[in-house]
């Protein structure tokens, strides 16, 4: 292969991945939970070794990740609907006032 299309210096501008931080303590599952972890840690090395396999794809996976982040704004929750007079919400119970009845 001809060496005019290999980017040597490819990846040299990025950092390496700072270390993951781990609990001290033990990190209790149930034997479901741990199944669970299991099955996704070898679902996540399955996905791993074919984006390794197509670099190219790894770097639009990345370039596409970039910009969906870069593009991310945090808001706070909803705020709760003003309620209308005389109007009454799905599901809520309405007061009833008491009728006057009049004896004959």
């Amino acid at each position: 292969m001809s060496r005019a299309f290999v980017n040597e210096d490819a990846g040299a501008d990025r950092p390496d991945l700072p270390e993951l931080p781990v609990s001290p303590g033990p990190n209790i599952v149930t034997p479901r939970g741990l199944a669970a972890l299991h099955e996704r840690i070898a679902q996540r090395q399955a996905d791993l070794a074919a984006l390794k396999s197509r670099p190219d794809r790894l770097d639009k996976l990345q370039a596409a990740f970039d910009a969906h982040m870069h593009a991310t704004a945090a808001t706070g929750p909803p705020s709760p609907p003003t309620p209308v007079v005389g109007l009454i919400p799905v599901g809520a119970l309405a007061p009833v006032a008491a009728a006057k009845v009049k004896a004959e």
